[in-house]
């Protein structure tokens, strides 16, 4: 494998890894949506859900790539103020 593929996969598997973070509720999927985060090319939204919730947990992330966002996502959840 070349390392362009190697570091692409990281950063795909990386992404799925993320978003298995995000995703526990059939209305996550519809926020990301909403935000045009997320497409969903699959025939439900539950299906979408499913997905993240049962793969996400296969791959092995890579820390570093979403490490400030998943940081600022954790201080935003824990404040008691949000704006």
């Amino acid at each position: 494998m070349s390392s362009d593929f190697q570091s692409n996969f990281g950063d795909v598997t990386s992404y799925i890894c993320f978003l298995h973070l995000l995703i526990h509720h059939v209305d996550d999927v519809k926020h990301l949506k909403e935000k045009y985060i997320l497409e969903n090319s699959l025939r439900s939204e539950e299906d979408v859900a499913q997905l993240f919730k049962e793969r996400g947990i296969q791959f092995v992330p890579n820390n570093d790539i979403y490490r400030i966002v998943k940081t600022k996502i954790e201080d935003h959840c824990t404040t008691k103020w949000k704006i």
